[in-house]
C-alpha cells in the first residue's frame, strides 16, 4: 500500500466515524440517564434495543412519561418485548429453581392479576440477593452495602452505569415507609401488611425488568471473580 493509499484509508475512517458520531453521542446521553430512571422506579432494560432506549431516553422526562414509554414498549406488537423479558428470565441458568415459579407469575400477568404478580415478584429481588450477599435488599443492609461499593469500581463504564440504575431503583422501592402510603410501588409497605397488597401492570414489568438486570449482574460478578483463578490454570 502506497503512503497515498493509506492516508485515503485513513480519511475514510475518519468521514465514516464522524457521521455516526452523533449517534454515540445519543446513546451516551441515553445511558447517563438510566440512574435518573432507577429513581423514577425502572432498572436498565438489558433486552432492550439501543435506539428504543435512546428514544425512551430523550423523550420521557418524568415518572409519568417514564411509566408510560415502558409500558408502551412493553405491549406494542401483541407484546413481543414482555414475552421476549418473561421468555428470558423462564430460561435463564442462574433462575432454573424459579423456573416453575416464574411460569405461574406469567400466568397471572396474562390473566392480569397484576397485584398477585407484585406480591410475587417482590420477594424475588430479595431471593436473589440473599443468595448472592446472605442479606435481603433492605436500605442500609449488608447486601444494600454490597450494591453502594459497585459504584464508581469502573468509572464510566456500562456496567459502572448499571449498578448504578440497580442502586437507584432499590433505593426507591425498598425504602422503609412511614404511616402514608407510599406514591410508588414500595416493598416494606406491601410486604410488611401495611396496607391492602395492590400494584399495576406498570409494576409487574418494572419488577420482571430489576429481576432481569439483577440476576445478570450478579452474574457478571461471578463470572469476574473466577477470572483470577482460571488464568491461572
Amino acid at each position: 500500500m502506497t503512503k497515498e493509499e493509506f492516508q485515503k484509508v485513513i480519511s475514510d475512517i475518519d468521514h465514516a466515524a464522524s457521521q455516526h458520531r452523533p449517534q454515540f453521542e445519543r446513546m451516551i446521553r441515553a445511558i447517563e440517564r438510566s440512574e435518573t430512571f432507577g429513581h423514577f422506579g425502572w432498572a436498565f432494560p438489558l433486552d432492550m434495543e439501543p435506539r428504543d432506549y435512546v428514544r425512551l431516553a430523550e423523550h420521557a422526562t418524568n415518572a409519568d412519561t417514564v411509566d408510560a414509554a415502558f409500558l408502551k414498549y412493553y405491549t406494542d406488537r401483541d407484546s413481543v418485548a414482555y414475552t421476549r423479558l418473561i421468555g428470558s428470565l423462564i430460561e435463564e441458568p442462574g433462575l432454573l429453581q424459579c423456573r416453575g415459579f416464574l411460569e405461574e407469575v406469567q400466568q397471572s400477568y396474562d390473566d392480569g392479576r397484576y397485584r398477585v404478580c407484585v406480591a410475587a415478584l417482590l420477594p424475588m429481588l430479595d431471593h436473589i440477593a440473599q443468595r448472592t450477599w446472605d442479606a435481603p435488599l433492605s436500605i442500609q443492609g449488608k447486601a444494600h452495602k454490597s450494591l453502594e461499593r459497585k459504584i464508581g469500581v469502573l468509572p464510566d463504564s456500562l456496567t459502572d452505569y448499571l449498578w448504578r440504575s440497580l442502586k437507584a431503583f432499590v433505593d426507591q422501592v425498598f425504602v422503609r415507609s412511614t404511616k402514608s402510603k407510599p406514591p410508588v410501588l414500595n416493598r416494606h409497605w406491601i410486604l410488611h401488611g401495611r396496607g391492602i397488597s395492590d400494584g399495576t401492570q406498570v409494576d409487574c414489568l418494572r419488577l420482571l425488568q430489576a429481576i432481569r438486570l439483577l440476576e445478570r449482574l450478579v452474574h457478571i460478578g461471578r463470572r469476574t471473580a473466577r477470572l483470577p483463578d482460571e488464568a491461572q490454570k
